[in-house]
């Protein structure tokens, strides 16, 4: 599969997950509270590697931001983290029960313990502005001739 499809794959996969408002295919230049909570994938580092018998492959950690809620002065801090907790368990269950993207991959790597998130975090800024929200990592193996 090419990156680009790839990568619709996650923001199909993203938008259907209960409590994700928003995955838009293409980068945003800004984030408007109704499309709050936003996620965004980006692919990220890659091994390259030939395999046997004209095989390739390639490990891709794919990069996958929520941006929950904004953080404003005056505002509880404590409202973004809850607003944030579900939505992170909904995203880790959501690529644990689909290791293929609908078998757009060969494998999420998610069996091998391999993915990983930041937890909830209070400092993810884009356009400027702070937000809570997190981060996942998930490597996604591939072959190919």
């Amino acid at each position: 599969m090419t990156i680009a499809t790839v990568h619709a794959a996650f923001q199909a996969k993203l938008l259907a997950v209960d409590g994700i408002t928003t995955a838009p295919t293409r980068q945003p230049a800004s984030i408007q509270s109704v499309d709050l909570p936003m996620a965004i994938t980006r692919p990220g580092t890659c091994n390259w590697t030939q395999g046997s018998f004209g095989k390739k492959q390639q490990i891709r950690n794919w990069e996958v931001t929520v941006y929950v809620q904004a953080i404003y002065q005056g505002q509880p801090i404590e409202q973004g983290y809850a607003a944030t907790l579900p939505i992170l368990e909904a995203v880790g269950e959501a690529f644990l029960d689909d290791p293929t993207l609908s078998d757009v991959v060969d494998t999420l790597q998610v069996q091998e313990d391999q993915m990983t998130d930041s937890g909830v975090r209070g400092d993810l800024v884009f356009g400027g502005v702070a937000y809570h929200g997190f981060t996942m990592t998930i490597p996604v193996k591939e072959r190919y001739t």
